[in-house]
């Protein structure tokens, strides 16, 4: 028996299948998944109506072995009864299977569609919100929890549920006193499986809240680990950590707990309705009004009446936890779904125009950035200077599009900066973070930005940026592994191999956030080469910087204080009045000595 699988359903031919592209799901999106689902449930209902007509196989087999095998002594009609009795339970194994696996599928192919969009809606998500609590791996987390909800079989039940009106009918047929009997007890277990419901459901959830913030704080210990083990904040913040996740674990167990007793509840129900059936059913016997075949027959399918109701108490805690986190998914999704397919714009010149932009993060009440307004052409260059804390590097967020203005706009060459296209951003954009993180890959797939670029462009920005010579130094190069599972780098290599990130590809818009903070004199001059090198090809490039040295050749400077554009202009007349006369004299000797290079 083949069901109708959703598109890119595992199990279809591999060959024939087109790779999706991964984009945030609009509301489009989620619906289509929500129709292809609730699809592959309809059709896994009925595979449940035939498991449950199945289900009275062995009752009934029962029924006719004693009423009339034994009472006729009948070999042949036993052999026939036993073997359409086991093709019957063959079938239902079959069946049986074809939802199990069916189950596994969903899942499997529920994950495969949203995994990656998770991923990218975690990162796009704070554009407009300004908070990045690194929410990916919780979320992933939540969607296997969904999809072990379809690949455990917690769901069936509920899809059993409604064909236990099949058994109560069969069994008012046999009687109705033994189907008021059946009747009653299952009533008792749909109070208790509400009871268990309304029990839960805000345990579940204070513990899935607390969960996420203990395994946030577990994800700022990896990162801060250097910090924790210098200063001997480790076992403070593990005591911290430890009330965190205490307090998961004590709504945790108490769900846990009521769970267990209504499903204990549930099975003294259950096997009391048996016994109760039994003893009717034996009444009814003595007083001629049932055989003893259909006496034992009743008390089964009473049994299997009553067994979807006992089986959702037992998996309601993971239906619960189950619902929960596929709405986080979907809230995560729908946060992130601002950022539709784009058209492919021109290759930009790199005219940077900040028009009126303001913003404030997360839940701050004062902006960080106030109605921020400047212009720079194509092939100019821009120092952002001005005290810690002024939002020096908030702005520069706001340039690339890693953050989106809640007022105003950020236009590279007349286009909104979130218009343009990922992948024409990544052509036309290089960005150096103040926190340069490199990812778990070779060095030259970290330059190349995980694209199919030839040797030859990773080794030019390499080159443009200074940092050939460092990795040609490491164990196997620009094949060298990085991260956890690879070599190590100091600071000054992580920037200078950041560095060639930003400048791959020939950008025409770079972004620089203290590009030389943790570069040595050699560094520093091979940075100063590489602003050089991008002056001549008329790159436009803005920095951050505290050190006077890079802000020779630049022709403008920004002054940044509270948020606010205190001065903006050209160079050498703006600078002049930021900078004290001792300061002044240095840096009017390193712009005579970059001018004679």
């Amino acid at each position: 028996m083949f069901l109708p699988l959703p598109p890119f359903f595992p199990g279809r031919d591999s060959r024939s299948r087109r790779i999706p592209t991964v984009s945030h799901p609009s509301e489009q999106t989620l619906s289509r998944l929500r129709r292809a689902t609730h699809m592959v449930l309809f059709w896994t209902f009925v595979v449940s109506a035939g498991l449950n007509l199945l289900m009275l196989t062995s009752p009934l087999y029962m029924l006719q072995v004693y009423d009339r095998v034994i009472a006729a002594r009948h070999v042949d009609t036993l052999i026939y009864l036993t073997v359409m009795a086991v093709g019957a339970l063959v079938v239902l194994g079959l069946l049986d299977h074809v939802r199990a696996t069916v189950g596994l599928r969903l899942g499997a192919w529920l994950e495969r569609e949203l995994a990656g969009a998770l991923i990218q809606a975690t990162v796009t998500a704070p554009q407009a919100s300004g908070i990045n609590a690194g929410r990916g791996v919780p979320a992933l987390r939540d969607l296997a929890v969904v999809r072990g909800l379809f690949a455990g079989g917690g769901i069936w039940p509920l899809l059993d549920a409604p064909w236990s009106i099949l058994f109560y009918a069969v069994v008012f047929l046999i009687h109705p006193w033994l189907g008021w009997c059946g009747v009653a007890g299952g009533a008792l277990l749909v109070m208790i499986a509400v009871a268990n419901e309304l029990a839960i459901r805000a345990q579940v959830r204070e513990a899935g809240q607390s969960a996420l913030r203990a395994m946030g704080e577990a994800d700022a210990a990896v990162r801060n680990a250097d910090a924790l083990l210098a200063m001997g904040m480790l076992p403070q913040f593990v005591a911290r950590w430890q009330r965190l996740n205490e307090a998961a674990l004590v709504p945790q167990a108490r769900a846990g707990g009521r769970t267990a007793a209504l499903a204990a509840l549930a099975r003294l129900v259950r096997m009391s309705l048996q016994v109760a059936s039994l003893a009717l059913g034996a009444y009814l016997t003595i007083r001629g009004e049932l055989t003893g075949g259909t006496m034992v027959a009743a008390s089964i399918i009473v049994a299997r009446a009553v067994a979807p109701p006992e089986q959702a108490i037992g998996a309601w805690r993971s239906i619960v936890a189950a619902q929960m986190a596929w709405q986080r998914v979907k809230a995560l999704l729908r946060s992130g779904a601002g950022a539709v397919e784009r058209i492919h714009l021109p290759r930009p010149a790199g005219t940077l125009v900040a028009d009126k932009v303001s913003y404030a993060g997360g839940a701050a009440r004062d902006p960080i950035i106030r109605q921020a307004s400047f212009t720079l052409a194509a092939g100019e260059s821009l120092a952002i200077v001005g005290p810690s804390g002024a939002g020096k590097t908030t702005l520069l967020r706001l340039l690339v599009g890693s953050l989106a203005p809640q007022l105003g706009a950020v236009r590279l060459d007349g286009a909104a900066i979130d218009s343009w296209a990922l992948a024409d951003k990544a052509h036309h954009v290089g960005y150096l973070p103040q926190d340069v993180e490199l990812f778990n890959a070779t060095v030259r797939d970290n330059i190349a930005r995980f694209g199919d670029a030839s040797d030859g462009a990773v080794v030019e920005a390499a080159i443009l940026a200074g940092a050939h010579e460092t990795i040609l130094r490491l164990p196997q190069g620009y094949a060298t592994m990085l991260g956890p599972d690879g070599v190590a780098l100091s600071g000054g290599q992580r920037q200078r191999i950041g560095l060639a990130r930003a400048l791959f590809g020939d950008p025409r818009l770079v972004v620089l956030d203290e590009p030389n903070a943790n570069l040595d004199p050699d560094g520093e001059q091979a940075l100063i080469a590489a602003l050089r090198a991008l002056r001549q090809r008329r790159v436009s490039v803005v920095l951050v910087t505290h050190r006077l040295s890079l802000t020779a050749g630049i022709d403008k400077v920004l002054n940044l204080r509270e948020g606010r554009v205190e001065a903006f202009g050209p160079r050498d007349e703006l600078l002049p009045a930021l900078v004290p006369a001792t300061a002044r004299g240095r840096l009017q000797s390193v712009a005579t000595a970059a001018g004679s290079d």
